[in-house]
């Protein structure tokens, strides 16, 4: 009769798996000295000892520790010659939240853009933690660009989300964090990209030339934000204001 100490215990923790030698009937059988070797269902997850020995009670016991993703089932088997016996299922689940994963909906935004900024309350094992009302504050390590709100609140998934515009720079720098008391988590770094062209930047070498003297003047393909675009095999056609 092979039993677990938890059905569902915190995934990557471990629990006691107790083989009970027993009769047709489940009654006890206290026969020392026979050795039960363990098997599991599932690819994940490990035993302390691949083998264990009955007590005087007939018990064998062995240490397995779970897998860390929750949601992961299995069962353990014992097994003595043509003597063997399964357990229930052991599912993991999350443990207690101690972190944000955060993400943004895109790490190379256009100069300006905005992004979605998701933190997801997560266990020590990353696993998602399901813990609604939660108040989470935002911050961003460059002091460009604006988030929607100061904060926002974890819906049923234990999650918050907050719009995030983007500086109009681009080559901009940032990450943003998460807060919730001691509960933190940061989003790796977001890049700002130059938009889609859309004008031209024309400026001249000088801007109070020698009468009859000669200027280049230069036409850099920018976006509207004004970020230099970078693209080649475009005919310019020129032309002045003078006749």
């Amino acid at each position: 009769l092979v039993t677990s100490s938890s059905s569902s215990p915190v995934a990557g923790a471990t629990v006691t798996i107790t083989a009970q030698l027993a009769d047709a009937n489940n009654n006890p059988v206290s026969t020392s000295g026979q050795t039960v070797t363990w098997t599991k269902s599932d690819a994940n997850g490990s035993f302390a000892t691949a083998t264990s020995t009955t007590n005087a009670s007939g018990v064998a016991t062995v240490v397995f520790t779970t897998h860390t993703v929750a949601g992961t089932s299995t069962t353990v088997t014992g097994t003595t010659s043509a003597i063997t016996g399964t357990s229930s299922t052991i599912t993991t689940v999350a443990g207690t939240a101690t972190k944000y994963l955060v993400t943004s909906s895109s790490s190379s935004p256009v100069a300006g853009a905005t992004v979605t900024i998701t933190a997801q309350l997560a266990d020590a094992n990353n696993n998602p933690v399901s813990t609604s009302g939660q108040t989470v504050t935002w911050t961003k390590s460059d002091a460009n660009g604006s988030f929607a709100t100061a904060t926002s609140t974890t819906n049923a998934s234990g999650v918050a989300t907050v719009v995030f515009t983007t500086h109009t720079v681009a080559g901009t720098s940032t990450t943003v964090t998460g807060t919730t008391s001691a509960i933190t988590g940061t989003s790796s770094t977001i890049t700002t990209v130059a938009g889609t062209a859309s004008k031209y930047l024309v400026t001249s070498s000088s801007s109070s030339p020698v009468a009859g003297a000669t200027v280049t003047i230069t036409a850099q393909l920018a976006d509207a934000n004004n970020n230099p675009v970078s693209t080649s095999g475009q005919t310019v056609t020129w032309t002045k204001s003078d006749a």
